[in-house]
Formats: C-alpha cells, sequence, structure tokens
C-alpha cells in the first residue's frame, strides 16, 4: 500500500492529468463492455429467437406500440404543449386483417362431382294401405371430398406403314414405295419419358422441393422402378431441351425498365479447381414486362462482379439490389441507376432491437421504415394507373422520407457508432441515395423482396438435397427453377405449363414460336390437359 502511495504524483496537476487519463480510460472501457453485452444479446437473438423480423401487434410489444412523441418531446414544458397534436398517420399502424367464418369450408363448382344417390327399397317406398309409391318430397345434400392417387399408364406410339399399291400404273408414278404417318418428334428422345411424367417429376423437385429419392420411393409405391439416377438424367435432358427458352427469358428481363437482383449459395462437390466444401452461387433476376415477371436463375462458381458485367450486359435501367458491392461495376460501366433496398436497412433496426429493447433508436427506425411501408401498401391496394400511383406516391412519401432523413442525422450524432444501433444509422445513411430512388419508377418497390421470395424456393429445396454433384447439374437447377418460378410469377400452375411445354417445345424451331412458349403470353385457359 505504501508503494502504490508513493507512486502517485506529489503535484496537484499531476494527479488532475492521472485522474483524467483514468476517467477517459474508464469511459472507453465502459462503452467497450457495452458493446459487447450488445453481441452477446444479439448472439443469443440469432439462435433463440424468432427469425422473422414482423412483430405482434400487442399492447406489450414496445417496438410497434412506441410512442414518437414521447421519444422526440422537448424539455420545455410550453413549447411541448404547442407540439402536443399528432397526426393519426403517426400512430401505430396494425396489419389489416379478415376474419375467416366458422364452419365447414365449401367445396368448388369446377371440381369434378361424382354424385351417388341412396334410395329407399321398392318394399319400403310402397305404402301399406294402397300399395301405391310414396311421393318424393325432396332430398339432403351433403358434400365431401376424395382424391386420386397418381397413376401410371402406358402410351404406345404406333406409327402406321403403308406399301406400295398393286395397280400397274404405280410403278411408273414416281412414288415412294413406303410412306409412314408422322410422329410428333419426342421430347427426350429414345427414352420412356413422357411431357407429362417429365413435367410432374420437375414439378415435385423444383416447385415443391421434393428430393429424388424421395421420389423415386414414390413410383416404386406405384409399380415402377424409376431410380434416382434415372430422375436426374431426365432433369438434366429436360433443361438442355429448354436453354434456348432460358435465353429468351433473360433478353426478355433485360428488355424491361426494371431488374431486381441477388444472390445466394449453393455447394457443388465436384467442380474443377475447387473443394467439396468450397461455395459457388446462384444468381437470380427478376424484371421483363409490367404485370408478367419473369425470373431467371443464373449458376457461377464464384461472386464475383464478372458475373453481374455478363448478366446485366444490353441492359439500361433500374436495378435494384442489397448493398453488395459486387454490381456497382456494372452499373458503372452499363451507366445503369442504382436502388437500394428498405428491406436491410429495416433488418439492421430489428437486430438492434433485438440485441437490446431499450433502444429508442432501434424502435424509432423501425417506426419510419412502417410508416413508409404502410403508403406503399395502401397505395398499391387501389391498383392505380402507373403514372397516377407514381405521383400519389411521391406526394405522400416524400415528407415521411425528409423526416426520416433528418432524424438519421441526429441519431448518427448522438448514438455509439460501435453500437447496433450506431452500425443500423450508418448503414443506412450510407444507403440513402440509393435507396429514395425507388419513388423514380412505378415498378420499383422500397425493398428488393420480389427477387428474395424468388429465392426461397431455391433455399427450401437446398435444405432438402443440400448440394448439386457437378456443375451441370448445378446449371440445369438453374434453367428449371427459372421456368418454375416465371410460371408462378405469371399465375400458371406449373405442372399444367411444364406440360404444355414439354410437348410444344421440340417442334419449336424458330425464335418466334419460342417466343410463344413463354410464360408471360399464357394464361390458364391456354394450359389444357
Amino acid at each position: 500500500m505504501d508503494n502504490e502511495i508513493n507512486m502517485l504524483p506529489d503535484t496537484i496537476d499531476e494527479l488532475k492529468a492521472m485522474i483524467a487519463s483514468l476517467q477517459s480510460e474508464n469511459k472507453r472501457l465502459n462503452r467497450k463492455v457495452i458493446i459487447l453485452e450488445e453481441k452477446i444479446r444479439a448472439a443469443f437473438a440469432r439462435f433463440f429467437s424468432p427469425s422473422k423480423d414482423k412483430r405482434a401487434a400487442h399492447p406489450d410489444d414496445q417496438l410497434l406500440l412506441f410512442n414518437e412523441t414521447e421519444a422526440h418531446a422537448d424539455t420545455d414544458p410550453s413549447r411541448a404543449e404547442t407540439e402536443a397534436h399528432i397526426d393519426a398517420a403517426d400512430t401505430t399502424i396494425v396489419k389489416e386483417h379478415a376474419r375467416r367464418k366458422g364452419g365447414k369450408r365449401r367445396i368448388p363448382d369446377d371440381i369434378p362431382a361424382e354424385e351417388i344417390v341412396y334410395e329407399l327399397a321398392d318394399e319400403q317406398k310402397r305404402c301399406a294401405c294402397c300399395g301405391k309409391s310414396r311421393p318424393v318430397i325432396g332430398e339432403d345434400k351433403s358434400e365431401e371430398l376424395d382424391i386420386i392417387p397418381a397413376q401410371i399408364k402406358k402410351i404406345v406410339h404406333v406409327v402406321k406403314k403403308y406399301g406400295p399399291c398393286a395397280c400397274d400404273g404405280f410403278l411408273h408414278s414416281g412414288e415412294a414405295e413406303v410412306k409412314r404417318a408422322v410422329k410428333p418428334e419426342r421430347f427426350i428422345p429414345y427414352s420412356i419419358v413422357s411431357p407429362g411424367l417429365a413435367a410432374y417429376c420437375i414439378d415435385y423437385k423444383y416447385n415443391y422441393a421434393m428430393p429424388y429419392y424421395r421420389l423415386s420411393k414414390k413410383f416404386e409405391a406405384l409399380g415402377m422402378d424409376i431410380s434416382r439416377a434415372t430422375l436426374c438424367n431426365w432433369t438434366m435432358l429436360a433443361a438442355e431441351r429448354c436453354r434456348p427458352l432460358y435465353e429468351l427469358m433473360l433478353g426478355k428481363i433485360r428488355e424491361g425498365s426494371v431488374i431486381n437482383m441477388d444472390e445466394t449459395r449453393i455447394q457443388v462437390l465436384h467442380e474443377d479447381g475447387k473443394t467439396a466444401e468450397s461455395l459457388s452461387y446462384m444468381w437470380v433476376m427478376k424484371g421483363g414486362a409490367e404485370t408478367k415477371k419473369l425470373t431467371v436463375f443464373q449458376y457461377e462458381p464464384s461472386r464475383s462482379a464478372r458475373t453481374a458485367l455478363k448478366l446485366l450486359e444490353g441492359f439500361h435501367g433500374f436495378l435494384q439490389t442489397d448493398g453488395y458491392e459486387g454490381y456497382s461495376k456494372a452499373v458503372e460501366q452499363y451507366q445503369l441507376v442504382s436502388v437500394a433496398c428498405l428491406a436491410h436497412i429495416r433488418r439492421k433496426f430489428v437486430d438492434a432491437h433485438k440485441a437490446n429493447g431499450k433502444s429508442k433508436t432501434a424502435r424509432s427506425g423501425v417506426q419510419f421504415i412502417g410508416r413508409i411501408y404502410s403508403i406503399e401498401n395502401r397505395l398499391r391496394k387501389k391498383n392505380l394507373p402507373p403514372g397516377e400511383f407514381a405521383e400519389c406516391r411521391r406526394k405522400e412519401t416524400r415528407p415521411v422520407l425528409e423526416e426520416f432523413k433528418r432524424w438519421l442525422d441526429e441519431a448518427g450524432n448522438s448514438v455509439l457508432p460501435e453500437s447496433l444501433s450506431g452500425k443500423a444509422v450508418s448503414y443506412a445513411l450510407g444507403q440513402w441515395e440509393r435507396f429514395v430512388r425507388f419513388l423514380d419508377h412505378p415498378d420499383l418497390t422500397p425493398d428488393n423482396n420480389t427477387v428474395e421470395n424468388a429465392i426461397r424456393p431455391f433455399a427450401l429445396g437446398r435444405k432438402n438435397w443440400l448440394f448439386s454433384n457437378t456443375p451441370r447439374g448445378a446449371e440445369s437447377s438453374a434453367v428449371l427453377y427459372s421456368i418454375v418460378e416465371s410460371a408462378k410469377n405469371c399465375g400458371l400452375p406449373v405442372y399444367a405449363y411444364l406440360r404444355h411445354l414439354f410437348a410444344r417445345i421440340p417442334s419449336a424451331k424458330t425464335p418466334e414460336e419460342l417466343e410463344t412458349l413463354l410464360p408471360c403470353y399464357l394464361s390458364t385457359n391456354d394450359l389444357k390437359l
């Protein structure tokens, strides 16, 4: 103890300097402790909290019922009194919903029906007094839903051949001695698979995420031995057959004015120059016509900017993505208008709230973003013409954006930069100029969720089949996911569209004939089985 006292400085100025240094170090350590505690809470939230960003509209939910007036209240009572009135738009918006009526669901009228009539025996209908049949006075009806499991049938193609005529003049007529009836070109030549069976297999894998080993078991239960390897071969041959249509879809997307783009990981086991554990990527684009969008998946071994340059070549318009810098080179070279994603900005604030539920900054950020989405959703439901919608959205959204921007600037000066709230504010400010461009085109939305939703079926399938064996398999998946997701975008039943496509694509020899098979040019009435 005496030694520690002897180590203290003798003068007051030196003591003051030492205390100031210790206070500064203590402040630094306290900030570090706050950041570390926040990271621990964020880690717990990541592993043990719901993964969805949504919050229930419940009175105890502080995130949605956060009162903006209290957050920005002035300490001066007289000034606060004059600003006490708030608009109803600043209050919490509870998601609209329709309550479903109770009771049994009614079976749709267009379902094929089979009527079973229950009658009394003739003896029971006969009158005991006079012997005549009793009159019918009515009937009671009830419905139930039945299902017929998948059935397999064999289709035998018989091509008739006709020989020479026995008449005297035939030898000098110049006609061919043998004539054959014309059989349509097969979807996959020299194979037992029909367009219907190929559509069934691809629908189950790429629409319903069923791995082929399970589908093989399903066929076995139906009395047919179709191995997993056979299913994989059919799939790759089908993808090669549809490659021209895939290229046409990519061209149609580039012709549009807006493209939404994202990428997700995929593991390919046998790829030259890479280990089995390394990751490759599936790039996804969505765009094209205003009402019926097309989606294209593109497999690439890396996440390099070269892929964006290749896929966006020939496109001129708005490109909406997340904050990944891999798109910046294509934006600069092709002079595209880059648009950011509000969902990624919101996610940062939600993560900050999960880590620190008392953070007013995190709650305020989500509140502002909720107001932007509320305006967007309300106007979209009105189905306004594109020009009128864009004008109304600019008029209503700009004041909220200006208020949000002022709040972000103030929060950036007051919140800890190293905290999750500080990082959320910093990220929002960094993306701001790109984000607000969604007001410039009616096809743009505040976020990039449209393409992220297209990725979800692929992500679900990846959980089931885990990886692709070869790059050829990954490329085949890209083609078929593109066709399946584009059909869903255009409101077509996937199986019916695939069967329609596979039956007709062998005879489509020109780009014009192929174009008639694009899902954006078809309706459900065109897909009669």
